[in-house]
């Protein structure tokens, strides 16, 4: 893509937002779910008295944070691939693999609670 700056024409590779906002959203759901296995799971929630809907509502936060970077790093990476020539994809790749990751992990978890749920119920 051809600019024109102070000193002339001058070629430049464009920034995409997409790839950027997936990355980070990415890394932001991780945040989210180290800090509420920390206030659901060791004693900082002795000290932290929140009220159940809290926690309720920040399980499936870090979830959300990840689906949307996977989105985002699906469409910032098509549209990448759209222009004349697809470089600079490797924010939008990272972005998809780390939130695959965190989304198979807390989904996963998730399932294999109520399967276990299940199973317990069903034997007695």
């Amino acid at each position: 893509m051809a600019k024109f700056n102070q000193h002339g024409l001058s070629l430049t590779n464009p920034t995409y937002i997409l790839p950027i906002i997936s990355l980070v959203t990415g890394i932001f759901g991780w945040i989210l779910g180290i800090f509420s296995m920390v206030i659901g799971f060791t004693p900082p929630s002795s000290y932290f008295h929140f009220d159940q809907s809290f926690f309720n509502f920040l399980v499936p936060l870090p979830g959300f944070s990840w689906l949307t970077a996977m989105i985002t790093g699906m469409i910032g990476l098509k549209l990448i691939k759209r222009k004349q020539y697809p470089t600079s994809s490797g924010l939008a790749k990272s972005g998809i693999i780390i939130s695959g990751i965190g989304c198979a992990l807390l989904y996963g978890l998730i399932l294999l609670g109520f399967l276990g749920f299940y199973a317990i119920r069903s034997i007695y």
